[in-house]
């Protein structure tokens, strides 16, 4: 699929979007406000996962975001390399070491393997509640302000 800049459910504009296959699974990359949103739906593979993280690296770096809501809601239960292979993206701090970071999930498998992937951090885990996990995101100061005068 092209990348695209669209709203998706009023979000923000999508900065990138694949779907390889439904059965295989999808990621986009979109922009809310002061957040970066993440969305996962279906089987997660290897590919995709770098594929998503080097999108949300990119947004990260270009757009100064430093608050990012994962959407995964929609994915299905990942293998443990996968789980295991985001931790070590997050434990090698390729996306700085502020951030601070929602998953929202629709079970408790997800959210036990989401608190694996993401070890240590400031990051919460909500269950399928995305406006509790958007508003934790949002009591965090913007990344975008200029710096307290001292």
């Amino acid at each position: 699929m092209e990348d695209a800049l669209k709203c998706v459910d009023g979000m923000g504009p999508l900065l990138h979007e694949r779907n390889v296959n439904a059965m295989k699974g999808s990621f986009a990359v979109e922009l809310a406000g002061d957040m970066a949103i993440v969305r996962f739906r279906g089987a997660a593979t290897e590919a995709l996962l770098l594929e998503c993280h080097e999108h949300l690296l990119d947004v990260v770096r270009n757009a100064g975001r430093q608050k990012i809501l994962y959407d995964a809601r929609e994915m299905t239960t990942p293998d443990l390399d996968l789980v295991f292979l985001q931790r070590h993206m997050v434990e090698a701090r390729y996306l700085g070491e502020s951030l601070r970071r929602a998953i929202v999930v629709s079970n408790t498998k997800l959210a036990y393997l989401a608190r694996l992937a993401f070890g240590e951090g400031e990051y919460e885990v909500f269950y399928n509640d995305m406006a509790s996990a958007i508003q934790w995101l949002e009591r965090a100061p913007s990344t975008s302000a200029p710096p307290p005068a001292h």
